[in-house]
């Protein structure tokens, strides 16, 4: 890394970096007029930096704090698709039985080729179904269930239907007694919660300036979730030391799948079971972003190492900044940044 690991500063918020991270990353916000930052980089599976900084809430002053929750966008679907691995490591659901099996969903019960759906298709984007239909639109196949990859937010909506049948609790009741209790996420949640309230983050547009926030009363798990970098500091830690998973569940996680190649480059871009992944010098590494318009994400992992880095903005300028702001942390080109700079 560029920066110096032996000037440490703690403050009474539990929040330590060090002080030439924080001036780098004040650089870079200013650059793209974001105008807050959450993040966690992780090191041998423990938060090694942990930052804060800028507005929350620009208009009134509020500032960044450890507590400050942000819309997560897709870094949804990784902790989703945790929970799922862990009920397939227990054998409540099977990744390669269909679906409608457990569950037919009305939206696509019309066409016959709902019934080759399967949990590893939504989980590696290969379930045929679309990102997103217009609203009040008919749900259609965009192709053949798993022939090809295509990112579908539809797909983990039709699953988490599934495991809401299977489990017979509502999906949010669900993943807060497997997941955020037990992990001590207290500030994560599908659904907007009054404990939120005296500290979350506001959207930004383009130009910083503030907009009206959204808090979901449904819990959507290809999108909703709210959390903070601190909280999902301690899901990818979870992950990674295979906490709740089998060794053969486990490596299935983060096997990339063969039908799921995102483009047909020299780069090795693959989605695995709720993550996408690259393989380069540095090693093979799983990441998502994450664009709920004006709240941006990403997060980047190295199980084999147990290194990570998670960040969120409420900015919709946030992904503009991911290369400058992943070189502070790995080596290397980032073909995953190609990939979305591309699309």
């Amino acid at each position: 890394m560029r920066f110096l690991f032996f000037v440490i500063a703690v403050f009474s918020f539990s929040s330590c970096y060090s002080q030439t991270l924080k001036d780098e990353i004040s650089s870079i916000l200013s650059k793209y007029k974001i105008p807050g930052i959450s993040l966690a980089y992780i090191q041998n599976g423990k938060v090694s930096q942990e930052l804060s900084l800028g507005k929350a809430n620009k208009e009134k002053g509020q500032n960044v704090t450890t507590n400050t929750v942000f819309s997560a966008a897709s870094l949804s679907k990784p902790v989703f698709a945790y929970a799922v691995m862990q009920m397939a490591d227990k054998g409540q659901i099977h990744l390669d039985t269909p679906l409608y099996k457990y569950f037919t969903w009305p939206d696509i019960a019309y066409d016959p080729r709902n019934k080759q759906i399967t949990a590893r298709m939504v989980l590696s984007h290969t379930s045929g179904l679309p990102n997103w239909r217009k609203r009040n639109d008919t749900l259609r196949f965009q192709y053949e269930p798993g022939t090809r990859f295509r990112y579908s937010g539809e797909g983990y909506v039709y699953l988490s239907k599934v495991v809401e049948k299977i489990t017979g609790q509502p999906i949010e009741e669900y993943m807060q007694a497997t997941i955020f209790q037990p992990l001590g996420m207290t500030r994560s949640g599908y659904i907007w919660r009054k404990s939120f309230e005296p500290d979350f983050g506001v959207p930004h547009n383009d130009d910083g300036d503030a907009e009206e926030n959204y808090f979901p009363e449904s819990a959507n798990l290809a999108a909703s979730l709210q959390t903070t970098a601190s909280d999902y500091a301690k899901f990818l830690i979870a992950l990674m030391n295979s906490r709740n998973l089998s060794a053969n569940v486990y490596k299935e996680m983060f096997t990339p799948q063969p039908l799921a190649r995102m483009q047909k480059t020299g780069d090795e871009l693959f989605w695995a079971l709720g993550l996408a992944s690259q393989h380069t010098k540095e090693g093979l590494a799983f990441w998502q972003w994450g664009d709920n318009g004006n709240w941006k994400a990403f997060v980047m992992i190295y199980p084999d190492r147990k290194e990570g880095l998670v960040y969120f903005t409420n900015s919709t300028r946030g992904m503009d900044a991911a290369s400058e702001i992943l070189s502070l942390f790995f080596k290397g080109k980032q073909p995953s940044l190609e990939w979305l700079r591309s699309l």
